[in-house]
């Protein structure tokens, strides 16, 4: 499979897709399987550490939780999007490792309906990071990303 961002090759651990490029942070979970499990087992869209999340993570080898870290993530969005516009984008903050963070939004839970729709690729994470840095530069790249002219979504 190649990357969703720069078209280079992924290298592939479990269902989740990583640029090889090294210059290129991107990554992508093959949301085509997970929505076939989603609809095939609606528990796994509704509870939070559901038995099939912790395994597809375990075998992409994403990170444990940690208490008191924190990340700001940006997810890439496909669709039109406004003349003036550069492209689309989405920032948020979590506790979660933002891999971890990007599946939930794909299966449904607790996801902003922007990216469990038009979601595309991971592009970029800073963190781990405290609470309070997380929570003044979510808004903060968000402005940022905005002023160089792309259309952002959350960012709150």
């Amino acid at each position: 499979m190649t990357c969703r961002i720069c078209s280079s090759v992924t290298l592939q651990r479990g269902l989740l897709h990583i640029c090889s490029k090294s210059n290129c942070s991107a990554v992508h979970w093959d949301k085509k399987k997970i929505r076939q499990m989603v609809a095939a087992d609606p528990t796994f869209k509704a509870e939070a550490f559901n038995e099939k999340f912790v395994t597809i993570l375990e075998e992409a080898n994403v990170p444990d939780w940690v208490s008191g870290e924190h990340y700001v993530y940006t997810i890439r969005l496909r669709g039109q999007r406004p003349p003036d516009s550069i492209g689309k984008l989405y920032v948020g903050m979590t506790g979660l490792h933002p891999y971890a963070r990007y599946l939930n939004h794909i299966r449904g839970y607790q996801s902003a309906s922007s990216v469990r729709r038009y979601g595309t690729a991971l592009v970029n994470y800073k963190g781990p990071i405290s609470y309070e840095k997380a929570k003044t530069l979510e808004p903060r790249l968000a402005g940022e990303l905005r002023e160089q002219g792309y259309d952002v979504h959350g960012g709150h």
